[in-house]
């Protein structure tokens, strides 16, 4: 297993059967992380055998949990913003920047030739 093992400098602890420690900002570090270390168990680098299934059981596992703790943060996240992005002043048009303003100026601005 410490074959499938990757480092990361970001994260180094690590919680039971090597897997990163889930934090909120590392919940979708983690589904990345198992669907990466699934597909290299999928990938015909190991030779088929009983402890190969129980690896792949053990990542897909792995990866439900990761993608629960993802989807619970994700909520989480979102309804924290909820309120904020409901007392955001709304804004009626989007202006133009700078640079275009000043392009556009140029433009009225130019002699014309007729």
């Amino acid at each position: 297993m410490a074959a499938l093992r990757r480092g990361s400098p970001r994260r180094t602890a690590r919680g039971p059967g090597g897997r990163p420690t889930a934090t909120s900002s590392g919940a979708s570090g983690d589904v990345t992380f198992h669907r990466a270390r699934l597909a290299r168990l999928l990938s015909g680098e190991f030779p088929v055998d009983q402890a190969l299934f129980a690896r792949i059981e053990r990542t897909v596992d792995q990866l439900t949990h990761a993608i629960e703790e993802r989807d619970a943060e994700q909520a989480k996240a979102a309804a924290a913003l909820e309120p904020i992005e409901a007392a955001a002043p709304r804004q009626a048009t989007q202006q133009a920047s700078t640079k275009d303003f000043a392009a556009l100026l140029a433009i009225v601005q130019a002699p014309s030739s007729t």
